[in-house]
């Protein structure tokens, strides 16, 4: 075990190598867990992963540095070692996968990584080549609620204020095959608060004076 103490000026001083990647963006150097249910598929993903890096080819966009691989396919044994517990704590990052219904070939993986920013991918198992395929990035809301974000990120231009009836005859016009409802429109904004902040820079509020219940949307600036 190495005790030395080091000062702050010492290691600011320091010239540090740039991080490495075996998968631009996603896989960095350093050791990883990929996490799943049995049976899920994470053997097939890593093999897709090894065959990326060797052949320096790309996976799900993003392009591998090719390199050697050594690929160890051992199931564990000893009851499967029981006691897994703290290992992602010793990690550079973690890779969950989840299958979105157990019958189905539809997954989410979740990249948590110490040193990136952090990704989310749908993901579709196909049976036939057994690869997983890039299905999209997974923003954490369903489908209706986010057709329901784009709507009203094209409505918007900086500001608006009304009731809920309002604001759905206004995206009805916007998009006549809207199938939306005042009751099921404030619902939807509540849920999708945070994505909207997120992803167009629109924050909602609520205002209610007297028996009139108002949405306020406005558009702000990252910077």
């Amino acid at each position: 075990m190495n005790d030395e103490s080091i000062d702050i000026n010492t290691i600011r001083s320091m010239e540090h190598k740039p991080l490495q990647y075996a998968i631009n963006s996603i896989l960095p150097h350093g050791l990883f867990i990929l996490a799943g249910s049995p049976k899920i598929g994470k053997s097939w993903l890593v093999l897709d992963l090894c065959i990326a890096v060797a052949t320096g080819g790309d996976t799900w966009g993003y392009r591998a540095n090719q390199n050697g691989v050594l690929y160890y396919a051992l199931e564990d044994n000893w009851r499967r070692i029981n006691d897994r517990t703290g290992l992602t704590g010793a990690t550079d990052g973690n890779w969950v996968l989840e299958k979105v219904k157990r019958t189905e070939n539809h997954a989410k993986l979740t990249i948590d990584n110490r040193d990136t920013e952090g990704f989310c991918f749908d993901l579709k198992l196909n049976p036939d080549t057994c690869h997983w395929e890039y299905v999209g990035n997974n923003t954490g809301v369903d489908n209706a609620d986010e057709d329901i974000a784009i709507l009203v990120n094209d409505f918007l231009q900086n500001e608006w204020q009304g009731t809920a009836t309002e604001l759905c005859k206004s995206l009805r016009e916007q998009d006549p095959k809207a199938n939306i409802t005042p009751t099921n429109l404030s619902k939807q904004l509540r849920r999708i608060d945070k994505f909207m902040q997120k992803e167009f820079c629109i924050k909602i509020d609520f205002k209610k004076s007297g028996s009139v219940k108002s949405i306020m949307l406005q558009r702000f600036s990252q910077d």
